[in-house]
């Protein structure tokens, strides 16, 4: 039986690194700029967004259907509205939502694309098209699935339209398939390929390019790696890498310095009543997939957030010329962050990102010096009853963080509030039954 007392903020599954610092760049809550509604009486209506280098300017898109259909443009690196503000819709039309989603190819072509219920040739599954932003659509692009299929959840672009290698990646919850979509020689119908999983990939489902095939990603699934060549699974990412739950969707998969990560967005608690979490977790693939762990995770919304009855967000990837990263996480009814990596991926060394414990692994805490919070991860190689202490300097405990019984290599993360202990050095002491091990950390006030 675990033991929880006031001291611990938050228990979850998996490991913070040592070095998953993120800074925050700015924050735009619900209801503080056009398109993120208003209160709780306009929920539910922005779900998509990208980032591109468009006519030489860092944008940020998003999509929204509050006081109709609109497409956004903010100014990636500051937040604030660019201009124009939006794009022209006129002639903007079809699908169960007229426009849900929104890419940026390589070269700056924007894409934004409808939800089709069927994909069939009463409403097809349709994707727009601006070569720049002061102009109206360009044109559009349907596509139409064989059997009946919802396509248009999450969509992802990549390539470019020059390079003649631009694609469009959607999944359906329908019938479990992903979809590569190309544009065609002539004409406004897109080529596509279909590929079949043998795995339920949930609302909200996402596809992104990866290795010699794909990832899929939905509400109640694990990410899940899949060779074009195959309908069976070649690789699932660990849970543990995410946050400890398979409550993720929206997904981008990005590398630097050599090193390959994935970004998800993630959600907890109840999602459909408000003090539900959400958040970006971030795992490095660097090894394999299947054996991804955790690089560290950063909160889109905090406890008093809004009700976001369908677990819907999204993500998008920047990566800087100093190796860190640039992340763009939206949570639909709770807003948009714009969210670094404070290091160089290129720098982290494998042994602070992969622990393999041989009787135990006890992290340093993070951040050190702290104030209030701070994270501390622990695992053991054999299950046992583990108790996880904060003491003084006189070696006497202060609070009990951990009582209770692990599995074996499971990474857990306690994060630590020490708001009511005076400043000084304490010490995380980890005790099992045939070792204990400390690590030092300093109160700052």
């Amino acid at each position: 039986m675990k033991t929880l007392t006031p001291f611990i903020l938050m228990l979850c599954f998996g490991t913070t690194s040592l070095y998953a610092q993120f800074t925050t760049n700015w924050s735009l809550a619900h209801g503080s700029m056009p398109g993120l509604g208003q209160g709780s009486s306009s929920l539910d209506l922005y779900r998509g967004l990208a980032y591109g280098v468009v006519g030489g300017n860092e944008r940020l898109y998003y999509v929204s259907r509050y006081t109709g259909n609109h497409i956004y443009i903010l100014n990636a690196n500051t937040g604030a509205a660019a201009s124009p503000a939006e794009l022209s819709l006129t002639g903007v039309a079809g699908g169960a939502l007229v426009l849900n989603d929104v890419g940026v190819s390589e070269d700056g072509v924007i894409f934004a694309c409808n939800v089709s219920a069927n994909s069939d040739a009463a409403s097809p599954f349709r994707c727009h098209r601006w070569d720049t932003e002061s102009q109206l659509e360009a044109t559009h692009y349907t596509f139409q699935t064989p059997a009946a299929a919802r396509l248009g959840d999450k969509i992802t672009v990549t390539g470019s339209v020059s390079g003649g290698n631009l694609a469009i990646w959607v999944a359906s919850v329908t019938n479990n398939k992903a979809y590569k979509l190309t544009l065609p020689a002539s004409g406004t119908v897109l080529s596509g390929t279909e590929y079949s999983t043998d795995a339920t990939i949930g609302n909200q489902a996402s596809v992104f390019p990866y290795g010699a095939g794909f990832v899929v990603n939905g509400n109640s699934t694990a990410p899940k790696y899949y060779e074009t060549t195959s309908a069976t699974v070649a690789g699932t990412l660990p849970a543990a890498s995410i946050g400890g739950t398979v409550n993720n969707n929206a997904l981008r998969i990005f590398s630097s310095g050599g090193k390959t990560f994935l970004a998800t967005f993630a959600y907890s608690g109840t999602i459909g009543a408000a003090g539900a979490q959400y958040s970006i977790r971030v795992a490095n693939l660097s090894n394999t997939f299947a054996t991804g762990w955790s690089y560290g995770f950063f909160d889109i919304a905090n406890p008093a957030s809004s009700a976001n009855g369908n677990g819907a967000g999204d993500v998008d990837v920047r990566i800087n010329g100093d190796g860190t990263a640039t992340i763009f996480a939206m949570a639909t009814n709770n807003g948009i962050v714009s969210v670094n990596t404070t290091n160089s991926l290129a720098t982290l060394s494998d042994r602070e990102e992969n622990p393999l414990p041989t009787a135990f692994y006890l992290s340093a805490p993070y951040p050190n010096p702290f104030n209030p919070s701070a994270n501390v991860t622990f695992s053991v190689k054999q299950g046992q009853s583990v108790t996880l202490t904060l003491v003084n300097l006189l070696g006497q405990s202060v609070q009990a963080l951990f009582t209770g019984s692990v599995p074996a290599n499971a990474l857990q993360t306690v994060r630590i509030n020490a708001g009511n202990l005076p400043a000084g050095t304490y010490f995380v002491r980890l005790s099992g039954e045939t070792f204990h091990t400390t690590r030092p950390l300093t109160l700052l006030k």
